[in-house]
């Protein structure tokens, strides 16, 4: 493998960059997390995302959402809320239904998400572990953003190259970006910055503008 630099946003990735959709497409892996582990190693992770809701949020999606872990602790704790997950792999979608968690197959870089999720009517977007694994990483953002509403917000994790980062950049993991990528990655988006934690990845929360 060789690793390219984008001289616009400063990203590092991986070129070629295997293209492994076909593969999570079957995957059952998250499945089997769920029912062997259950809910409390992502306790944490769904409190630190209720902390960054928007005011008066009503509609959360979790793009990307394995097999819905997040979304079934919100649905516990919030049963308020509206939930949808968005997930390449079909036995995920499946097993999300069975739990009473509505969903849809559906690959983030290639298919309209407007057929799932209509514009300008989420209020909040969980994006974890997946910005590194899209083919387009700036496509999906975009896509993501049109999903909001004015306010909404999305928290996306992206993998972090810089100062505070001592570990050395992977071969298995596909792209990487600095403080400079994710500054143009909000301005790519028109976002106002809300939250930013940095350690093995970026932590990042945006705001739709108004």
């Amino acid at each position: 493998y060789g690793f390219d630099i984008c001289a616009a946003c400063h990203s590092i990735f991986r070129n070629p960059k295997d293209d492994d959709q076909e593969t999570y497409k079957r995957d059952t892996s998250k499945v089997r997390s769920f029912k062997e582990q259950g809910l409390d190693p992502f306790r944490g992770a769904a409190d630190t995302y209720v902390s960054k809701f928007p005011p008066n949020t009503r509609v959360v999606v979790d793009a990307a959402c394995g097999s819905g872990q997040i979304l079934a602790i919100l649905k516990e704790k919030h049963p308020e809320l509206k939930l949808f997950g968005l997930e390449l792999s079909a036995p995920s979608i499946e097993w999300m239904k069975s739990i009473g968690i509505d969903g849809a197959v559906t690959d983030l870089d290639l298919d309209d998400l407007d057929q799932h999720v209509a514009p300008g009517t989420v209020d909040f977007i969980v994006f974890n572990e997946a910005f590194e694994h899209v083919r387009s990483p700036m496509h999906v953002l975009k896509k993501m953003f049109r999903m909001l509403r004015p306010g909404g917000r999305i928290h996306f994790t992206a993998q972090y190259f810089g100062p505070e980062n001592g570990l050395q950049i992977r071969v298995g993991e596909p792209i990487y970006i600095d403080r400079h990528g994710l500054d143009w990655v909000i301005a790519q988006v028109g976002a106002k910055f809300i939250d930013l934690k940095a350690d093995i990845k970026y932590r990042v929360t945006l705001e739709k503008n108004a």
